[in-house]
């Protein structure tokens, strides 16, 4: 059952935006890991996204806030989440994916953060990876660190994320950089969040912990490729900003410095290494020389 929804009726706070195909047991169990009986939810919409069964025969859950409704957009995560968005009515989009659990105090903390950061388009948050108890975050402290931690990579967890609904009026998810210019699957989320920055869309990150984030075999965030896809958006958003490589790598080797040691920085050194080696690669050892010859190449260039 479709439920249509008119977007001058808006709601509070928050409505969580899943999408789904097939798997309504995992999806019954990120159901029950939200609070739906909270004043500030107003509504769980799950995208059914082309699911070999529909998700309303299969699905084991039911509750007066939770809106159903079957992807009449392209196939695919990209056209299940703008679909999902245009049905949204109240004033901030909570991303989930139909595998993750949510913690019971994310609208708490992301309340806070809201206040904390008044004027933020996009809010992101740590995570904690299952079935290993592993605990990460990616920390910017200002607008220059998060570029330079783009043009690498991508330092935001999608399923973590607070996003304005008005963000939707300006950008869409997108497979494309440009026209005919397909990407591999699993960087839609990168690409948009290099889109909403270089149009001046305000992202900061909370160094809270708000969902427990699935790790299986097999998913697409896990693959790697011959030609890492990631690089291809850092590249195009580096193009854009016309920033210098050197420079970029510099600000990113300062950022491991501030933040490695920090509880709320966890994410950081994997990050960096990891995003180096898609774009670079290196093997572990390199890998630390790369560091050395980046800061001291940037000294002598500042001279």
């Amino acid at each position: 059952m479709e439920i249509y929804i008119f977007k001058d009726l808006w709601l509070t706070m928050f409505t969580y935006l899943i999408p789904c195909k097939d798997n309504p047991e995992l999806l019954t169990q990120t159901l029950n890991s939200i609070d739906f009986d909270l004043a500030e939810v107003d509504e769980v919409i799950v995208v059914d996204d082309y699911s070999s069964r529909p998700l309303s025969d299969e699905l084991n859950f039911n509750h007066k806030k939770l809106r159903l409704i079957k992807n009449a957009g392209l196939p695919g995560i990209v056209g299940a989440l703008n679909y999902g968005a245009s049905f949204v009515c109240s004033k901030y989009i909570l991303r989930l994916d139909s595998d993750d659990l949510d913690f019971p105090d994310r609208i708490q903390k992301t309340k806070c953060a809201i206040n904390k950061f008044s004027d933020a388009d996009i809010i992101s948050f740590g995570k904690e990876n299952f079935p290993k108890s592993i605990a990460t975050n990616v920390y910017w402290r200002n607008r220059k660190e998060l570029e330079a931690l783009l043009i690498f990579g991508n330092p935001i967890y999608h399923p973590t994320v607070c996003i304005k609904s008005s963000v939707f009026d300006l950008i869409e998810y997108s497979e494309n950089i440009h026209k005919n210019t397909q990407l591999a699957p699993g960087v839609e989320d990168y690409l948009f969040w290099c889109n909403a920055f270089l149009k001046g869309m305000r992202i900061y990150n909370y160094p809270e912990i708000v969902i427990k984030y699935r790790e299986w075999d097999g998913q697409v965030s896990r693959k790697r490729y011959t030609a890492d896809p990631a690089s291809n958006v850092g590249i195009w958003f580096q193009k854009n900003l016309n920033r210098s490589t050197i420079a970029s790598l510099y600000l990113l080797l300062k950022i491991v410095l501030n933040t490695k040691n920090e509880k709320y920085g966890t994410g950081i050194v994997e990050f960096c290494e990891t995003s180096i080696k898609r774009r670079y690669g290196s093997s572990k050892l390199i890998f630390k020389f790369f560091w050395i010859i980046v800061y001291l190449f940037y000294k002598l260039l500042r001279k």
